[in-house]
């Protein structure tokens, strides 16, 4: 039970980590504009080709994945 604890916590941080990061970027955007209508920041964000710190980090992550699983290396192989 200890592990599996500890596994939720890990996971608790990451996202709050990349949440957080989203916060920062959207707040930005809304002082740089000055508006306080989240809607409008995202048609910004989406006019200027920026995306979400979350949504790079998830796609990053899923290409290293990938990259790993392929890897012909035996240190590699033994980790996945």
């Amino acid at each position: 039970m200890g592990q599996v604890k500890l596994r939720l916590y890990k996971l608790l941080i990451y996202l709050s980590e990349h949440l957080f990061l989203d916060f920062v970027l959207n707040r930005f955007m809304m002082k740089l504009f000055k508006t306080a209508n989240i809607a409008v920041v995202d048609c910004r964000r989406v006019n200027f080709g920026l995306k979400l710190p979350s949504v790079l980090w998830s796609k990053r992550a899923r290409e290293f994945d990938s990259k790993f699983a392929s890897v012909d290396n035996y240190l590699c192989k033994s980790y996945v």
